[in-house]
């Protein structure tokens, strides 16, 4: 990871950077999303990962929005494809009715059921999370009981 946003962490989630790095074999990378950056601070969004087995990179709106935990959150999911091998689900290529909505139906439901592994793992490090994630399930919930 870079110098100046390793720099910017805590003791536990700057050694976390290095011990996935050392085990990936190449560097994390810190971006700042352009598109984000234009945006009011009110609408930016959290920091989110991209990965695959050339590559992890951090995406962030901007500085501010770079703290320990939401950084540990985003290692956790590089961890999981990149050290530990656990698979995304996709769609399978033969299924006929195939249209986009199913490949961004299958990508929601994979993160959801990561965020089932990831934010006990977060919330163990991270206790003063809870409200955070408590809010966002919440959320949820509530679009799922309105059917969208």
């Amino acid at each position: 990871m870079q110098t100046e946003y390793l720099n910017r962490l805590g003791d536990v989630v700057r050694s976390l950077v290095k011990e996935t790095e050392a085990q990936i074999g190449f560097e994390i990378t810190v971006r700042v999303d352009a598109a984000q950056e234009r945006l009011p601070h009110s609408e930016h969004r959290s920091m989110r990962c991209e990965m695959d087995e050339y590559k992890a990179e951090i995406s962030i709106a901007d500085i501010e929005h770079f703290s320990d935990a939401s950084v540990f959150h985003e290692l956790q999911h590089i961890r999981r494809f990149l050290v530990d091998g656990i698979p995304k689900l996709t769609v399978c290529e033969d299924y006929e009715p195939w249209d986009p909505q199913i490949d961004k139906a299958i990508l929601h439901l994979d993160n959801n059921l990561e965020h089932l592994v990831i934010i006990p793992i977060e919330l163990r490090e991270f206790p003063e999370r809870r409200a955070y994630w408590d809010k966002k399930f919440e959320a949820q919930t509530g679009r799922l009981s309105r059917g969208g």
